[in-house]
């Protein structure tokens, strides 16, 4: 009989446990250590696995519509259609995400009815997921007049997220995949697809159910609102519900004092009266630092106000009254921008510098700040930087040390950096590969003994983060060389159609660690070889078919 995918295996536990006990368990070989590392994280993705599953499961039973349907939609997407495309794409899908499609395989619209709409509504049929522009797989949405949604991953920097047609923006979510499960956005807080008769009759469901939905709170039967020892479970585990108590029960201290152990932010939300109790605020602050910002003004002094904000950065000018505002506090806030102008002065600048926070741009903006003293500490933290000012300010780089941190700082016109260096430091082969790096096209102004040293250019062609130099007439003969043009290829997978057709072989892009497809369906995926990607793009590119390109790239 085959086990179930998240069974919690005895033996797992056992051969952990036993490692933990044993007084000389950390000198034991290095097998054993790895082989009980190996075990441990089994054991912590089977349970990971367990949790999504419990979810589901527990959500199901109090759903107006439940997922696990008869229909094959909902029956899961099997584990080796999910590893082909995966490895078609080159790419493997969040863990949470593949472990969800494998119970449900998302849910047609069950009517225009958004109440009965469920987070597993926004997910398409894996076969349905799309293939788009910039590294993104389209895998479901919410498509209403009022706030059209996508919801993608994006498969180059790994993230997911949620584009929002109305205002043209895009949410990453945080978290992933397991972020979403557990989100309460704006997609969904008007919308509650839970039978509340049904789940009010357990409140522990209630309780477990409502960290993920807020939703619920509002439906809450009075019985439960005036019960402080339910409604104390119940904002332990969503802070959400401290709005939908009685004010009888939001204005004892002694309940709220409790309350805030538990959660710190509940003192956001306590009434003024609360607000003033000097003990109170104290335990808020001690918990969470950014509870200052709401205290009550009545209780920011000067002392306090030092105090806290030696303890946390985060807090600014707006977080106290004018009068508490000197050039002594703001020493300890985060951001220059925060600092009042007229405390504004060099030797804060300087200050903020030497401690690693950003200040360049209100010194840009201000020529006040621009003294000698300003420019000298930038020079020697981040002399990058200097070339965001005025010509006059700029000094001569005549060290070697300071070129080499220019260069492999960030946010830096190489070009123009390498042009201003002494002419001993242009010749400097450690400088030459730093700016190179950084910037390719300085290729052009090197010796032509450089240029000619193979090795010496491939060295920086490996190492350069401007690849789209290949297609340089300049660049000859280096642009026709199948080395080169590997490396530009797998950095750059769209460069593959700007070369030469006849470089462009079977055998080069099989070489390549990265392929290409036309962004279709999913499960067109399963039945396509790498080459037939390619050619299938190249059909329609000659038909003037160019968009939705999306490259893969593997492990």
């Amino acid at each position: 009989m085959k086990e179930p995918f998240d069974a919690i295996l005895p033996e797992l536990w056992e051969e952990i446990y036993h490692f933990l006990d044993d007084d000389n368990g950390l000198e034991c070989d290095c097998s054993k250590f790895e082989r009980v590392c190996l075990s441990f994280r089994e054991l912590c993705i089977r349970m990971e696995k367990r949790k999504i599953r419990e979810q589901l499961e527990l959500e199901s039973k109090y759903l107006k519509h439940p997922l696990f349907l008869s229909s094959s939609s909902s029956q899961g997407v099997r584990e080796e259609d999910i590893q082909l495309v995966e490895e078609r794409m080159g790419q493997k899908f969040p863990f949470h995400l593949r472990e969800f499609i494998k119970i449900i395989d998302g849910r047609p619209a069950h009517s225009q009815d958004l109440t009965n709409l469920h987070y597993t509504n926004s997910l398409r049929p894996f076969k349905s997921w799309s293939l788009g522009l910039f590294g993104k797989v389209i895998i479901g949405g919410v498509f209403d007049d009022y706030e059209p949604t996508q919801i993608y991953i994006n498969l180059e920097q790994g993230w997911m997220a949620m584009d929002i047609s109305t205002y043209g923006t895009t949410d990453t979510i945080d978290g992933g995949w397991k972020g979403y499960l557990k989100m309460t956005s704006n997609m969904y807080e008007s919308y509650n697809p839970f039978d509340m008769e049904k789940l009010s009759e357990n409140f522990s469901d209630l309780v477990k159910i409502s960290r993920y939905h807020s939703d619920i709170l509002s439906c809450l039967p009075d019985k439960f609102k005036n019960d402080l020892e339910l409604m104390k479970k119940l904002v332990v585990a969503n802070p959400e519900a401290f709005g939908y108590m009685p004010e009888i029960i939001r204005d004892d201290i002694n309940f709220i004092r409790e309350l805030i152990m538990r959660r710190p932010r509940i003192y956001r939300s306590v009434s003024d009266r609360l607000k003033k109790d000097k003990e109170l605020f104290d335990l808020a602050c001690s918990l969470d630092i950014t509870n200052f910002y709401h205290a009550h003004h009545s209780l920011k002094d000067k002392e306090l106000a030092l105090k806290y904000c030696k303890l946390s950065r985060y807090l600014s000018a707006n977080d106290f009254p004018d009068e508490l505002v000197d050039s002594e506090l703001v020493h300890y806030f985060k951001h220059f921008w925060n600092v009042p102008e007229e405390l504004r002065t060099p030797e804060l600048a300087i200050h903020f510098l030497e401690n690693n926070y950003d200040v360049k741009q209100e010194i840009k903006g201000d020529s006040n700040l621009q003294t000698p003293q300003v420019l000298e500490a930038i020079f020697r933290l981040c002399p990058a930087f200097l070339f965001n000012l005025k010509k006059e300010h700029l000094f001569t780089f005549d060290s070697k040390e300071v070129a080499l941190k220019l260069f492999n700082g960030h946010q830096i016109d190489a070009l123009k950096a390498f042009n201003v260096l002494p002419e001993h430091l242009k010749k400097d082969i450690d400088v030459i590969k730093a700016a190179i790096k950084k910037r390719f096209n300085i290729f052009k102004i090197l010796s032509e003994e450089l240029k000619q040293d193979r090795d010496f250019i491939l060295y920086c062609w490996k190492e350069s983060e401007s690849t789209n130099f290949i297609l340089d007439s300049d660049f000859s003969p280096y642009n026709q060389d199948l080395e080169f043009l590997e490396i530009a290829c797998n950095n750059t997978p769209g460069l593959v159609f700007s070369l030469d057709r006849e470089l462009v072989t079977e055998d080069f892009l099989n070489s390549l660690q990265r392929y290409f497809y036309k962004g279709s369906l999913v499960g067109d995926l399963l039945n396509m070889t790498r080459f037939e990607h390619y050619q299938n793009y190249k059909e329609k590119e000659r038909d003037g078919f160019n968009e939705n390109i999306y490259y893969g790239e593997t492990d």
